[in-house]
């Protein structure tokens, strides 16, 4: 090994010429025990070698143990290197953990993400939705209170990349706000708008909320508005529901993500719609809702993450506009019947990575519009995609009886069941930074 590390080149040649990945695997690691100088980590695309090796040991083989432990002895034996591109190889350790129920685990990856939010604002930002979507709060909310002002002010970034950021100290300042009035019957908001206003919250965001648990909820009293400005209406109705969700013991972090895409969908192009009925504006239409969730897509790739959470979160927005009497009973159930089919699309299509959304059985509660049965089934099927059937009929055919409970509808003018959407592998070898939010 002591002449291949000398030259850049030989040591590439070397390593092409390895037959399998338990030998790469073996180089790799002897290698990490020789001084790498930066001339020598450039030449061999090293990182690159590194995602290759881990994409091959977890992603190919799922082999998670032998995927985490190696990068164990990397950081043991070159801490600095691997910090220097931890963004990369993140996810395997927080995928892992949270699904075994083990979010102590991920502590390296919170304090990474708190003390460099640079490093990859991309990847930061699909972190950090990542663990509100687990509810783990006090870590969203530890790293957004720091982060927000770096990232806001930072002139690389397109788009207003710090407002994730500022919604998760809104929402963590209502929700503290919220469970002190519970035990109180005092809603003390100070706190609340003074961390907010800081990270561009406006004051009326505050008022709707203090308006909302002093007003008892009324269709009637929010109609006007409606008809007045769609805006304030939906900006209302999100408070109502964040006490909603907290009733269900979701977090108003969690809370706010669905109602936000779900704005976003009602909103379509960004503009509200030319209707004074409610039953239009909330309506979804199949093919509606399809372009809304394929939008969903980091460079050619679809954000499963982001799609499971939109979809499975959306049955939450829709219960409660048919609880508030805001819908009807028919936009309600074919609204339902629209998402359990974009549900079984997602099984279908993606069964080997569902088991990354557990939360959503492991964490979330269960919908009102969600039967006890399908739920369980649900939640069957996602932890049986851990172990990743080579294909979907074998998928299907081993968890059989979980089907039977999966409810299945056809598309919308198609006469048969809906197809899987093609899957893409991501391209291997060192992704190139970015310096815009997606």
């Amino acid at each position: 090994m002591q002449e291949f590390i000398k030259d850049a080149d030989t040591w590439y040649e070397a390593y092409e010429k390895l037959e399998n990945t338990d030998e790469q695997h073996d180089f790799l690691l002897e290698t990490l025990t020789y001084d790498m100088s930066d001339e020598f980590v450039g030449g061999t695309d090293w990182t690159g070698q590194v995602i290759e090796l881990l994409g091959d040991i977890i992603d190919k083989n799922n082999d998670y143990e032998k995927g985490l432990l190696f990068l164990k002895k990397y950081r043991e034996l070159k801490p600095e290197l691997l910090n220097k591109d931890f963004h990369y190889y993140e996810s395997y350790i927080v995928d892992y953990e949270l699904f075994h129920d083990n979010p102590k685990d991920i502590q390296e990856v919170v304090d990474y993400y708190y003390e460099d939010p640079d490093g990859d604002i991309d990847m930061a930002l699909v972190f950090h939705a990542k663990i509100e979507y687990w509810q783990l709060v006090d870590a969203a909310y530890r790293i957004a209170k720091k982060n927000y002002e770096p990232v806001s002010k930072n002139p690389d970034y397109l788009g207003n990349a710090a407002l994730d950021y500022a919604l998760t100290v809104y929402s963590k300042g209502l929700q503290d706000a919220y469970a002190d009035y519970l035990k109180t019957g005092e809603l003390n908001l100070e706190k609340a708008r003074e961390e907010g206003l800081a990270c561009e919250m406006t004051e009326a965001a505050y008022d709707f909320f203090e308006e909302s648990v002093k007003t008892p909820f009324s269709t009637d009293a929010l109609k006007p508005v409606f008809e007045e400005n769609q805006t304030d209406f939906c900006w209302q109705l999100r408070m109502y529901f964040y006490q909603y969700m907290h009733e269900k013991g979701m977090s108003f972090g969690l809370a706010g993500i669905i109602w936000q895409d779900l704005v976003k969908f009602w909103f379509r192009g960004g503009k509200p719609q030319k209707t004074n009925d409610l039953d239009v504006f909330f309506k979804m239409t199949y093919h509606a809702y399809d372009k809304h969730l394929s939008g969903k897509k980091f460079i050619f790739m679809l954000r499963t993450n982001e799609v499971m959470a939109s979809l499975w979160g959306a049955v939450f927005g829709y219960d409660f506009l048919y609880s508030k009497g805001l819908i009807s009973e028919a936009v309600y159930k074919q609204t339902i019947v629209h998402l359990e089919t974009f549900k079984f699309v997602m099984i279908r299509g993606f069964h080997q990575v569902i088991w990354k959304g557990a939360y959503i059985h492991k964490v979330w509660a269960k919908p009102d519009g969600v039967p006890q049965a399908v739920h369980d089934a649900e939640r069957q099927l996602f932890e049986a995609s851990y172990n990743k059937a080579a294909n979907f009929p074998t998928f299907k055919s081993e968890n059989s009886e979980a089907f039977e409970h999966i409810p299945q509808h056809t598309i919308p003018g198609e006469k048969k069941k809906p197809k899987a959407p093609k899957q893409r592998r991501a391209r291997s070898g060192r992704k190139k930074k970015k310096k815009r939010r997606k």
